[in-house]
């Protein structure tokens, strides 16, 4: 008697449970790389080019001033906020093991 083996491929699906942690993986090091570039544009580009230190006038002037790029600033904090969040399930998920 001789065991028999099918050639037949396995069906995989669309998100095995060893692929998760890979897909998690990627997701967090796009999400840095993401948060790296949105907060030095949030922080150094519009915060310290629209904030004047002690002159709330000033200040205010800068951002009527500049409405879309005041504008650009908060959006891009919103999501340096949300990608935070996506990483810290990411991060869980790749983790999870150890």
């Amino acid at each position: 008697m001789s065991a028999t083996t099918t050639d037949a491929p396995v069906a995989r699906t669309p998100l095995s449970a060893g692929d998760a942690p890979r897909l998690a993986a990627r997701l967090a090091g796009i999400g840095y790389l993401l948060i790296f570039g949105l907060a030095i544009f949030a922080n150094f580009m519009v915060r310290e080019g629209l904030v004047v230190a002690g002159d709330a006038a000033a200040t205010a002037a800068n951002i009527t001033g500049s409405p879309g790029l005041f504008r650009a600033g908060f959006a891009a904090f919103l999501v340096v906020f949300l990608l935070d969040i996506v990483l810290a399930w990411a991060l869980h998920v790749v983790f999870r093991p150890v």
